[in-house]
Order: C-alpha cells, then structure tokens, then sequence
C-alpha cells in the first residue's frame, strides 16, 4: 500500500480574513483588535498570549501588528513591540525591554506556549503582574469553518457527512489540517476517486504510521 507523508512547505498566511473566531479564541481577538491599552495596572500597554503549538497566537500578535503598524523584535534588537516566544528570551534582555517600553508608554506584546518562569525575580514579578490571555487548541467549530475553507479553496465536492466524520477525526492543529486537504486533493487527482468516508480513513491511518 502506498504510503503518504505530510512533506509540503508551509505557506502560512497571517491575513485577517484568514483567522477565525470562535468560541476558542474571541476573547484573545477582540482583546487585540480593541484600542490600547487593554493590559491592566500597573502595566496597562503589556499584555501577554499563551496558547500551544498551532493555537494561533502568532496569526493573532500577526494581526495586531497589521492594525498598528507595529513590527515584532528579534533577540538583540529594539526596534519593535512584539515579542514571539518569548520564554526564549535572554532574561537580561527581556527585563530591560519590558522597563524600557513601561517606562517609554509603549505597547509590549509577548506570546508563550505556556506559562514562562524566569529565575530573575523582578522579571518574573512584572511577568506576574501583567494582562495574560490564553487561547486552546481548535474547537469543533473552528475545525469545521477550516475544513469547509480549505475544500472550498481548492473546489474539492465533498458531502457534509464527509466533512463531519474528517472533523471528528483530524488533529486538532492547523498546519495538519491544511495539509491533510492538500494531500487529499493531490491524492484525489491523481487516482480520480470521489472523496468518501473510507478514503479518508486511509488516508488518516496512513499519516498515523
């Protein structure tokens, strides 16, 4: 049996009309669609996004970015006023940023995985004491709007049991879905298949191996 892999460069798209809300996500986005400040006291332009791997923290700070003209910061710069992962920050750096931007009124965005822990206590003090907004993993809602985007995207028919039984199967992760659809598409060209329950659970089974 033929087997498939997910080997596509990813082509990730940050665009607004690409992000959707949900119950998973809305107060994250309307948090950062809203003017500033939206931290609370006393660091009222500081606020923080955890979420894991693919929760779509990175579209959201992306969005952020778009809507005040603000650039994300790289590990020894300071110029900008988003820091993405910030856990992998040197602590040194990072705490002299976060009084700068205090200090200066400025906007200070910072995103997380999970919850960072540092070991210099003013740090992790003011890291205690800013907005953190969490955001989880797609719900069912935001699985099927992806799905039936994707499928629609690429002009694949598929029947609403389909799309059904793939959201109740496919991992909860964004990049995986696309792909999935990718694949499915390529797969469904080549072979001239319709896409049914079974070739989706082959195909499913096939990335599980």
């Amino acid at each position: 049996m033929q087997q498939y892999s997910l080997k596509f460069p990813l082509q990730q798209s940050y665009s607004c009309e690409d992000y959707i809300v949900t119950e998973a996500n809305r107060e994250a986005h309307q948090l950062i669609m809203l003017k500033q400040p939206w931290g609370v006291t006393p660091y009222p332009y500081h606020l923080l996004l955890i979420g894991p791997k693919s929760s779509g923290k990175t579209h959201l700070a992306h969005l952020w970015s778009q809507k005040y003209g603000l650039a994300f910061i790289q590990p020894g710069e300071t110029h900008g006023c988003i820091i993405d992962d910030v856990e992998l920050w040197h602590e040194h750096d990072l705490l002299h940023l976060f009084n700068q931007f205090h200090e200066e009124h400025k906007p200070l965005l910072m995103t997380a995985k999970s919850k960072p822990s540092f070991n210099l206590p003013d740090l992790q003090s003011r890291m205690n004491s800013i907005r953190v907004v969490h955001l989880t993993m797609p719900d069912e809602e935001m699985i099927m709007v992806l799905l039936m985007r994707y499928l629609s995207v690429r002009s694949l028919k598929v029947s609403g049991e389909v799309v059904e039984y793939l959201a109740s199967r496919i991992k909860r992760d964004f990049d995986f879905i696309r792909l999935f659809i990718e694949q499915l598409d390529a797969y469904s060209l080549d072979t001239g298949r319709n896409i049914t329950i079974p070739l989706i659970s082959k195909l499913l089974n096939n990335f599980d191996e």
